[in-house]
């Protein structure tokens, strides 16, 4: 059954259609508003406003959209009749890109995973210690299978700020002392990583956003299924690193193992 957007109550239809070009939205019978507006926005407006991390945007797509996720497949055709040569070093880069792509699948299971689990284990607590007497609509409507979808459109606004980085890099230089007080020197290009900063603060943040809509709890329960899942996620870059190279790439992996 879908929800209203705007506080979560169950409704039964979203909109009436007239004809094929002509719609009205129905409103939500406890709080007189719009189920979803969403329903006549077009996918730019969506992703913009997943960027943005609003919360009805989160509900719409979660519960009253009711499609399922789309699984692309990438492949390549050859050519048959084409020589198929390669040296031995392209050889190497090749497997090297496999493994590494394979790592990173293994670590997003292990991070998704401990997610879930978290989830499992908090949700049973906070209903037992909760003191609500009802249980939501939105907690109804719930299923295990919204978290992983949730933590894709909730990384959407870490990959758009890590596109930013990508246009606007920072400057090669350090900024010289005298021109900034101690205070601004702490935010230096050469003190402070930036790309950590998107990848960690406010790829988590993001993340506890959108469990926080669609769990339907307090955000210190979401804060701690954030950090299981990155405990998680960390604990199997541990055990990959060894097969990621050098002394070098090892500690790079493992700088940014966290999502």
């Amino acid at each position: 059954m879908p929800i209203c957007i705007s506080c979560a109550s169950a409704v039964d239809f979203l909109y009436q259609s007239i004809s094929f070009y002509n719609l009205r939205l129905e409103q939500c019978k406890n709080c007189s508003a719009f189920a979803d507006p969403y329903v006549e926005h077009d996918s730019l407006t969506l992703l913009i406003d997943l960027i943005l991390l609003k919360r009805g945007v989160y509900r719409h797509l979660l519960y009253n959209r009711g499609a399922e996720p789309r699984r692309s497949v990438s492949g390549a055709t050859v050519d048959p009749a084409a020589p198929q040569t390669a040296t031995e070093k392209e050889k190497d880069d090749m497997f090297n890109s496999v493994s590494l792509e394979t790592h990173i699948a293994e670590e997003t299971i292990a991070f998704h995973g401990g997610v879930l689990f978290a989830c499992y284990l908090v949700l049973g607590i906070a209903d037992r210690v909760g003191s609500r007497p009802t249980i939501s609509d939105i907690r109804r409507e719930f299923r295990f299978s919204l978290i992983p979808l949730t933590l894709f459109y909730s990384s959407l606004t870490k990959l758009f700020l890590l596109f930013l980085l990508t246009i606007w890099r920072p400057s090669s230089g350090p900024s010289s002392p005298r021109s900034n007080p101690y205070f601004f020197q702490l935010f230096d290009d050469v003190k402070i990583d930036r790309e950590w900063i998107v990848r960690n603060v406010i790829g988590g943040m993001s993340a506890g956003f959108g469990l926080r809509v669609v769990l339907d709890i307090h955000p210190f329960f979401t804060t701690i299924i954030i950090i299981a899942g990155w405990v998680a996620k960390t604990a199997v870059s541990q055990l990959v690193s060894h097969w990621v190279g050098g002394d070098e790439q090892r500690e790079a992996w493992l700088a940014y193992s966290i999502p």
